[in-house]
């Protein structure tokens, strides 16, 4: 042995030489070094970068190389590297064995220390019963038991083969015997497995295997699992395929999705669910015994041939189904119509449900016509109605009202003709279609009377008025309105239709609008087109206020209690200027004390275009009448009539007469004479005073 850990012969005349060991630890096999010198004079030599000259003490395999040194020659060439150790102990060799500097296989003269048995290894050792107990936790490319080297890391390696081939690597086990119970097998096993159970077993059967079934058959190949289901499939998006006969189409696949394609003729019974099955499937089978569609329903009883009927299941109304399901569909013998059941309001329609007699549904907050057993529907009572009941789109209900209602507009849940509220008259009819999500739309409407929904601007309109007790104050209010208005540019002729209802008009208690007490009034009812809004506006027909629909007209804020006392001032809820509007009907009240609204009115008079302005004209639906027995000269009077009237009056001989209207003094006529008589005649507009002051009175008569 000579100094450094290195092995050789002695030198021997002038020529030196020595067997030069190495040492290197990897995972795996090493590059053949290079390299490296040997000092003759020291007897030392370095080896190449990171191989030892001493063996080391294995934490994974140890390889070892050798080289002839010679003093005469600097030129060292190395060896192969080859197995010396692994972890534990373990080693692994060449099939060939290792080899001396002579070729020959190793013998027997080892030198060893410690415990243990140095075992001779020749080109084909056999080696009985061996333990193998490497440590295989770590991430390695080699097991306990190794051919070649894995081309990746993984940890518990019990055994790893690789070789690289262009053809199979094979793994085979055979059994050459041949009888009846013969096999050859794999056997996998886990911590409760015994001889009999819990084991997955992938073999092949001899030639001469006997017994029942496919497991039992000779020369068969099986995979089974014993004492636990047996898996198969793919753990990654990945299809399994099924070939037979090594054929190139498969015979069954499965896709990475899980459908399955059986590409052949298919003789099993199928249970489940099938798609895209082509061919011909017996009914008995759970198919349709067809190709096509109209040919599987008439195999069926669905339908009575290619171009007729489909047969729909028909029973009485006791035979329906105990728990339906929405559109469920059948024939009922006992009202002989067809119907489906409608889960929104639990109950069987009928198919055209115009068939089937009106059915009634009293009015509510919301009011339940969708769920009416009919298309017809009859709503009774006078609830306000805001809402129609959920049930889903496309449903439509002809709706008859029995009674006075009032409809009101929303524009998502209750979109109304006109886009305003609409009070129902009896009988009044209408069509709703459902839009669902609990809202519906009107189609039609048509009242009872003929007339359209919505009065037009040539009809009379449709206004009311309320004196309210105890708190004594006036309500106007107007509904249904489609009114035509000039534009509120005076130089220009066009025309703008703003249709709706307009909120109520109060004219408070306290406020006269310019009435007298005891007197009746009469309260001209306007609607102002307010920025394309329908606005109600109110005028004492006494103040003289221009009302031929020719211009503009501005309004003052209603105010509250003695702020609209005028009878010039056209009062609405909320101050306009220079807005277009139209008369649409009167108001005639006598009030005990002015302002205090206590009395309901004598007359209220829809309008229609200019119809005010036709009857308030002089001597329009008027006489000339002999008043003189109820007349007296210096009383003052009032016209009520609601239109101008023409007074003619004569005074006695030599009387002077002083005409008096709405406290203005007209001219006087002064008589010439002892022998003449005086008259003075003169025109009283609507509402206002007037009186005669004469010494005496021969005739007074007026046109009214």
């Amino acid at each position: 042995m000579a100094t450094g850990g290195l092995y050789g012969n002695s030198p021997s005349g002038i020529l030196s030489y020595f067997t030069w060991f190495i040492f290197i630890q990897n995972g795996s096999q090493p590059a053949t070094p290079t390299g490296g010198t040997w000092n003759f004079l020291t007897n030392v030599g370095t080896p190449p970068a990171g191989w030892s000259n001493t063996p080391i003490i294995p934490t994974t395999s140890v390889w070892m190389s050798m080289a002839v040194v010679s003093s005469q020659s600097s030129t060292i060439t190395w060896s192969s590297p080859v197995p010396w150790a692994s972890v534990a102990g373990v080693f692994s060799f060449p099939s060939a064995g290792i080899v001396s500097s002579t070729g020959a296989a190793w013998s027997t003269a080892y030198t060893t220390s410690g415990s243990g048995t140095v075992i001779p290894l020749a080109t084909s050792p056999s080696i009985a019963t061996p333990t193998f107990t490497g440590t295989i936790t770590g991430a390695q490319n080699r097991g306990a038991i190794t051919y070649g080297n894995l081309s990746y890391n993984d940890v518990n390696l019990l055994g790893t083969f690789q070789q690289s081939i262009n053809g199979p690597t094979q793994f085979v086990v055979q059994n050459t015997n041949a009888g009846a119970t013969a096999s050859a097998n794999y056997i996998a096993v886990n911590n409760i497995s015994t001889a009999t159970t819990n084991y997955a077993e992938f073999g092949i059967n001899s030639s001469g295997f006997s017994g029942t079934g496919a497991f039992n058959q000779p020369n068969y190949a099986y995979l089974t699992s014993t004492t636990g289901d047996l898996a198969i499939g793919t753990t990654t998006a990945n299809g399994i395929h099924f070939v037979v006969n090594g054929g190139a189409t498969d015979a069954i696949t499965v896709s990475s999705a899980g459908a399955v394609t059986i590409p052949g003729t298919l003789t099993a019974t199928l249970t489940g669910t099938a798609t895209n099955v082509t061919g011909t499937v017996a009914i008995a089978n759970g198919g349709t015994g067809a190709t096509t569609a109209p040919a599987a329903l008439i195999a069926l009883g669905e339908r009575t041939g290619a171009t007729g009927s489909i047969i729909t299941p028909i029973g009485t109304t006791a035979q329906r189904d105990g728990v339906p399901a929405i559109f469920y569909d059948r024939g009922n013998t006992t009202t002989g119509l067809k119907e489906w059941y409608n889960t929104s309001g639990a109950t069987w329609v009928p198919y055209g449900g115009e068939q089937v007699a009106e059915v009634s549904v009293a009015s509510a907050t919301t009011t339940s016509i969708g769920a009416a057993a009919s298309t017809n529907v009859l709503v009774t009572g006078t609830t306000t109605i805001t809402a129609f009941d959920t049930i889903q789109a496309g449903i439509v209900r002809k709706v008859r009202f029995a009674d006075i209602v009032s409809l009101t507009y929303n524009a998502t849940s209750m979109i109304l003709p006109g886009f305003g509220n609409i009070t129902t008259a009896a009988n009044d009819c209408a069509e709703f279609e459902s839009l669902g999500s609990g809202n519906w739309i009107c189609r039609q409407y048509q009242r009872a009377n003929g007339t359209g929904i919505f009065a037009s601007s040539a009809q009379i309109q449709p206004i009311s008025a309320v004196a309210n007790t105890p708190v004594n104050s006036l309500t106007i209010s107007a509904s249904g309105l489609s009114l035509d208005f000039r534009s509120a540019t005076l130089g220009s002729g066009s025309v703008t239709t703003v249709t709706g209802t307009p909120a109520n008009l109060v004219i408070s208690s306290g406020s006269t609008l310019g009435t007298t007490n005891a007197v009746r009034s009469r309260i001209v009812v306007l609607a102002l087109n307010n920025a394309g809004t329908i606005e109600l506006a109110a005028v004492n027909i006494s103040g003289g206020v221009d009302l031929s629909e020719t211009g503009l007209i501005s309004t003052t804020a209603e105010g509250g209690a003695g702020a609209a006392d005028s009878a010039s001032v056209v009062y609405s809820t909320t101050a306009s200027t220079s807005v277009a509007y139209r008369v649409i009907g009167y108001i005639e009240s006598t009030q005990a004390t002015a302002g205090t609204w206590a009395t309901a009115p004598s007359t209220i008079q829809g309008a229609g275009g200019n119809a005010l302005t036709a009857m308030s004209s002089l001597g329009y639906g008027q006489t000339w009448q002999n008043v003189s027995g109820s007349r007296s000269t210096g009383t003052t009077y009032y016209n009520t009539t609601g239109k101008p009237i023409m007074v003619l009056v004569t005074g006695g001989l030599s009387s002077n007469l002083q005409p008096t209207v709405n406290g203005v003094d007209l001219a006087t006529s002064a008589a010439n004479s002892a022998s003449n008589r005086n008259s003075v005649t003169f025109i009283v507009p609507p509402s206002q005073s007037y009186s005669v002051n004469v010494t005496s009175i021969a005739g007074w008569t007026e046109l009214r």
